[in-house]
């Protein structure tokens, strides 16, 4: 009888032991619609926020080169050098208020891994100036890409709703991850691409945490959000996978489409939230990093990573005080409105315009058009540049070849130099000006000791 009681003792012990040792993930019952408002409203922080943007990115499968081998790609493939021996870094600014009213400002520069310093190309240093401005109120959207030393700056406007010209994302990619973006979805987030229809919500415990994991089937791809249920169903981590066909359509177009093949690569993108700093009672992700890679059948290739950090974030700024929403102009560039491409005839139309002194007059009889025009180029900041385009140009392309060649050791400066008349010129106009500047000082000193000698009048 006493067997029997310790027996059945043990079974519930163990029994007990058994319920107690059940994941909690049983527990969880997350609701598809509650949690995906929840995400949604976690990014509602950026309906008025500023914020300073640095990142850094380079390719991981970049072979690590000794001297002469650098010395040899460079000589041999500058383009495959500076794509495969950089490191890309971006400085930005960018303000948020609202969904469809937006700023970056940024200046984005390639460090060669080899030296440490700016790369030097034919342009001069590396270095890029890039504006984009969505400005609903006046209905467009403005895009500028600039090189300093290049004499050549153009700026476009399109209207607000003319996607033709492709992702506005791309332009500041280190930011899509924050921002919420799926690579190549143009100006559709991933909030808005899901839906209770197409997702599914389950737990997975890290640890002795709850983590809600969403997964879901989105045109020409697919995604997988890790989502903190204690931030609010933020974002702690995401896979975005975007598959590309490849192009199906006959070369002569008179012939019917080919059938459609399958997919050759899919572009994957890894981000993790690794800082979130709370601001004004919002979960800030202030840190994360990238992985991104193309993943065919049996490799992955051009494999790069990303650290992207927030700072000086402020919610519901003063965006007047900040000058946010204003154009900075350089002096002379070509400044373009470009109409929405016509979907029958597949072209498009644009206004161009000319400079009269400081101002930028647009050339065309659509007075209303350009009445819109000069209202939204009116608050511009004109930036003028110290020395003409065509002699900062000059002068890029001799530091080019100087610091090219002086990378390269004397021997190959020796032999792949070459010099044109302008350069030649412009090298014998600075040499002469060290030796004018030299000659005065030397004069000047000259004539002040010659005073001191002169003997005073009685």
């Amino acid at each position: 009888m006493k067997t029997t009681l310790s027996m059945k003792g043990i079974g519930i012990l163990v029994l007990a032991l058994m319920v107690l040792s059940v994941p909690v993930s049983f527990a969880a019952d997350y609701d598809a619609e509650s949690v995906l408002q929840a995400y949604r409203d976690s990014y509602n922080w950026l309906n008025s926020a500023t914020m300073k943007v640095n990142s850094a990115r380079q390719m991981l499968d970049r072979p690590v080169l000794t001297r002469d081998e650098a010395i040899k790609m460079r000589m041999e493939n500058d383009h495959a050098y500076s794509w495969k021996q950089t490191r890309n870094v971006s400085e930005a600014t960018f303000h948020s208020n609202g969904r469809d009213r937006w700023q970056y400002d940024a200046t984005q520069s390639s460090i060669d891994l080899y030296t440490g310093k700016i790369l030097v190309t034919e342009d001069g240093k590396d270095i890029r100036r890039i504006q984009q401005l969505v400005s609903p109120e006046l209905g467009f959207y403005c895009f500028q890409y600039s090189v300093p030393n290049y004499p050549d700056k153009w700026i476009d406007l399109y209207n607000i709703d003319d996607f033709s010209r492709g992702s506005r994302a791309m332009w500041h990619s280190e930011l899509q991850p924050v921002l919420g973006y799926f690579r190549d979805y143009r100006e559709t987030r991933i909030p808005d691409t899901l839906s209770v229809k197409n997702m599914t919500v389950r737990e997975e415990i890290q640890g002795t945490k709850s983590i809600c994991v969403v997964e879901a089937v989105v045109p020409e791809g697919n995604i997988t959000l890790w989502l903190d249920p204690d931030l609010g169903f933020a974002l702690q981590r995401s896979i975005t996978v975007y598959n590309y066909k490849r192009d199906h359509m006959p070369v002569d177009e008179s012939l019917p489409p080919l059938p459609e093949r399958p997919y050759t690569v899919a572009f994957v993108t890894q981000t993790t939230v690794t800082k979130r700093e709370m601001i004004d009672g919002q979960s800030i992700p202030v840190e994360f990093d990238v992985l991104s890679y193309r993943q065919y059948e049996d490799s992955k290739e051009d494999r790069s990573e990303s650290k992207v950090v927030l700072s000086d974030v402020k919610l519901n700024p003063d965006f007047k005080a900040l000058h946010a929403f204003a154009l900075t102009i350089p002096h002379g560039a070509d400044v373009d409105y470009t109409y929405p491409r016509d979907p029958d005839s597949n072209t498009v139309r644009s206004i161009s315009s000319t400079w009269e002194g400081d101002k930028i007059v647009f050339d065309s009889d659509d007075q209303e058009m350009v009445a819109k025009l000069d209202k939204f180029v009116a608050g511009a900041t004109i930036e003028k540049g110290f020395l003409p385009g065509k002699m900062r140009m000059k002068l890029a392309k001799l530091r080019y070849k100087i610091a090219k060649t002086s990378f390269l050791t004397w021997y190959h400066m020796k032999n792949s130099m070459t010099l044109d008349w302008s350069t030649l010129l412009l090298s014998l106009m600075a040499i002469g000006g060290c030796f004018f500047v030299a000659g005065r000082i030397i004069y000047r000193k000259g004539a002040a000791s010659r005073d001191k000698e002169r003997p005073t009048a009685a």
